[in-house]
């Protein structure tokens, strides 16, 4: 035991006289962990400054389309396109300008979509009702067991005119 002592006491008075590797020991690890700061903000500052403009084709005009505008919108690295020009963005127009180039991403909501979100979950509470032994029943439309959202976008992002769009189906 007197030996682990005598040994710590022996480092300590070599690390205390060694002024210029003591500061070493504090000062290294500063610079490397500032050097390191510096070299991995730029990059994530660059991409903080780009902003996405999303084509949106609303064929539900319900709650589900509101809040994937305002959920996407409010990041704010995506401007959200419903419209061109004063007039809707349609599904075949979205895919064309998709498709040249001209915007990189397109969502496409469609029709009662929101109905068949509000309508699977009612079955489900009204499953959960069933089992506790509850009464009331919910509305419930014809089975539907997927909902189809359609998320276009170019991967081509430098040479829109070179590889075609690519179609990302998103079920629920």
């Amino acid at each position: 035991m007197l030996r682990i002592v005598a040994t710590i006491r022996k480092e300590w008075l070599l690390l205390m006289r060694d002024k210029a590797g003591l500061a070493l020991l504090f000062i290294m690890p500063m610079v490397l962990i500032t050097v390191m700061a510096v070299i991995q903000d730029a990059p994530f500052k660059d991409y903080q400054e780009v902003k996405f403009d999303i084509l949106t084709v609303d064929n539900d005009h319900g709650r589900l389309a509101r809040y994937i505008k305002e959920g996407l919108g409010n990041t704010g690295q995506f401007n959200m396109m419903d419209s061109l020009d004063g007039k809707p963005v349609t599904t075949e127009d979205a895919i064309r300008r998709i498709n040249t180039g001209e915007y990189k991403i397109g969502i496409i909501i469609p029709k009662g979509a929101t109905a068949s979100i509000v309508s699977n979950a009612n079955k489900i509470v009204n499953d959960i009702s069933y089992r506790m032994g509850l009464p009331s029943q919910l509305p419930v439309k014809a089975l539907q067991d997927s909902l189809d959202v359609q998320v276009y976008f170019d991967p081509a992002a430098k040479k829109p005119s070179a590889v075609p769009f690519t179609r990302l189906s998103t079920t629920f």
